[in-house]
């Protein structure tokens, strides 16, 4: 029975076991060095590539491993070509073949024997080989042909309707609060003239890609460290500050004794110079208000490279330039907002009515047009119709790319209890993930501090319980942290000027007495305030003060009435006035 869908089978064999061959001597001829066994084999004597690859897992799996496990496929599609029409002789002769190869990979432990013994290799011949194995046995059985498999499994690639739309994305640290960051130098741990570089190029390309980001307000780190000097406020100059560590950083040469043969048969001995340069190192933010670090993120990159010629290496430091490329590269994505392009396939409907299979096909071609309202529509009608789960499905993820999160759970809920489908309940869960994300994207485009979340909150409030036509003046009668109740003094300011009430002038002499004697008594007589106050020409005082220390500050804002020497607005005691 299995034999009729399998007769056309055989060119498929042959064909794919070149393929195979060839791409394993793609792998060879751009990945590696014109190594002994394969060039003695055919006796080639070709220019030695030297394609530079980061060394990473994947990449050395191809440099290294891949090609032997893609000419053992090719030899066991060989023999399957071979003894087509005698499926058990082939499987004696594959088992025999891929014994041979593994033996003779075994083989290359013994010294004087050729080659290089990989456990790598014989882990990929042996993961080919089962695989080989497990789909010629599935496709047998199942009466299909591999590569029916193959093209179907293409067929349906190709065929599936995608959309492609862009999403913001919180960064992966919470940064949230964060608007002044300043990019401290990195550090090193053993103080070597190349650790030394190494934090030079960190720091730098740490402030390139912060910058790039366009998320926050930049400060010298100059000007952090002369206010660490003076033993001043830093919190007063940035939110937080971003510094990192190089941990670790290592060079390490070596060299391999090979050969291969020339054109006239001759051993050709050469030296391959291998040098490999491994860094490790770390980031973290800082937050300026109570010390609270936000990270670490460590990264450890490495980098190789092979020449023949040992000049022509790149220099350490030009490979570590390199790692810091490498290292940094989701540096952006780690601090700050960052857009994304998602890309979601539509069900294919499975009904075997060949009306609503014409329907859905026609919807999208809707979709592949851009219509994706008119989209929407055509597929509504069809799950009204006929209850369809692939429309439903499809009809939600139309109305979640238009921009409706919402809209979207909304219609899966009522898909998932019409028809129960559990890949309803699946996508609620992802949607109801992607509002949550949204709903902290809104507050990172705010970003505010919370000392701005303070300001503003005093701007909105004060207002209301100040006397008619109000003239006031701020007073700092802060006994500690003097220089960020400024900030935040000038901050009140400008929204209240913003709102068309007279604030005024600080510099005012007969205010720059009042906060000298709150500065040296604490306090001010009543009749020494009315006095004061009718100088000034003012009817109401806002005294700003900070108290508390570290993560436990609060600001404490207090407004009097000049006249009746009343208190007008007493700041309340509750975590929204905490800075």
């Amino acid at each position: 029975m299995t034999a009729a869908p399998m007769r056309n089978t055989r060119p498929v064999y042959a064909v794919s076991s070149l393929l195979a061959l060839f791409a394993g001597f793609l792998c060879y001829y751009f990945f590696r060095d014109s190594n002994l066994i394969f060039y003695n084999i055919f006796n080639i004597n070709i220019t030695h590539n030297n394609l530079n690859l980061s060394h990473n897992f994947f990449l050395d799996f191809v440099r290294y491993n891949l090609c032997d496990g893609l000419w053992l496929l090719s030899g066991i599609l060989l023999l399957r070509f071979i003894w087509f029409g005698s499926p058990r002789t082939a499987h004696y002769y594959i088992i025999s073949f891929i014994c041979v190869a593994l033996l003779l990979e075994f083989l290359q432990i013994i010294k004087n024997f050729p080659g290089t013994f990989d456990r790598g290799d014989v882990f990929t011949m042996v993961i080919f080989a089962l695989l080989e194995q497990c789909i010629y046995f599935f496709a047998r059985r199942k009466g299909l042909a591999v590569s029916g498999i193959a093209a179907l499994a293409l067929l349906c690639a190709g065929c599936a309707t995608t959309v492609s739309f862009q999403v913001q994305r919180p960064p992966t640290l919470n940064t949230l609060g964060i608007q002044r960051l300043a990019v401290m130098p990195f550090t090193t741990t053993d103080n070597s003239p190349l650790q030394r570089q190494a934090a030079a190029w960190l720091t730098n390309e740490s402030l390139t890609r912060i910058q790039a980001t366009n998320h926050f307000t930049l400060i010298n780190a100059a000007e952090v460290e002369r206010v660490r000097r003076t033993n001043g406020n830093v919190e007063a100059l940035a939110d937080a500050l971003f510094g990192g560590q190089v941990v670790s950083l290592t060079v390490r040469n070596s060299s391999r004794e090979l050969s291969y043969k020339d054109k006239e048969g001759n051993i050709v001995p050469y030296t391959l110079y291998e040098r490999e340069v491994e860094m490790a190192f770390n980031y973290t933010l800082t937050r300026t208000r109570d010390g609270s670090m936000i990270g670490p993120v460590n990264k450890s990159v490495t980098t190789n490279e092979f020449n023949e010629n040992r000049a022509e290496l790149r220099t350490p430091e030009v490979m570590v330039q390199s790692l810091v490329q490498q290292g940094l590269a989701g540096l952006a994505r780690d601090v700050a907002p960052y857009m994304a392009t998602e890309r979601r396939s539509l069900m294919s409907e499975t009904s075997k009515d060949k009306v609503v299979k014409q329907r859905a096909k026609e919807a999208h071609a809707l979709v592949k047009a851009g219509s994706y309202k008119s989209a929407q529509n055509a597929f509504l009608n069809i799950y009204q119709d006929t209850g369809s789960f692939p429309a439903g499905y499809n009809i939600a993820l139309l109305i979640e790319v238009q921009g409706d999160l919402e809209g979207a759970v909304a219609f899966l809920q009522q898909v998932y209890n019409d028809t129960g489908n559990p890949q309803a309940a699946a996508e609620i869960s992802r949607l109801q993930r992607a509002i949550a994300n949204a709903g902290l994207l809104e507050a990172y485009k705010g970003n505010l501090s919370q000392r701005d979340k303070v300001i503003a909150l005093m701007v909105e409030t004060l207002p209301s319980a100040m006397p008619g036509n109000p003239r006031v003046a701020l007073i700092n009668n802060s006994q500690n942290e003097k220089e960020t109740a400024e900030i935040i003094i000038n901050g009140i300011i400008d929204g209240l000027v913003k709102k068309n009430i007279t604030v005024v002038d600080r510099n005012n002499r007969a205010l720059v007495e009042m906060e000298r004697s709150y500065q040296y008594s604490g306090n001010v007589s009543d009749d020494e305030m009315v006095s004061l106050g009718h100088e000034a020409g003012v009817n109401a005082f806002v005294l700003v003060a900070i108290t508390g220390s570290g993560g436990l500050r609060r600001l404490s804002v207090q407004m009097l009435d000049v006249e009746r020497n009343t208190i007008l607005y007493q700041s309340p005691q509750t975590d929204e006035m905490n800075l």
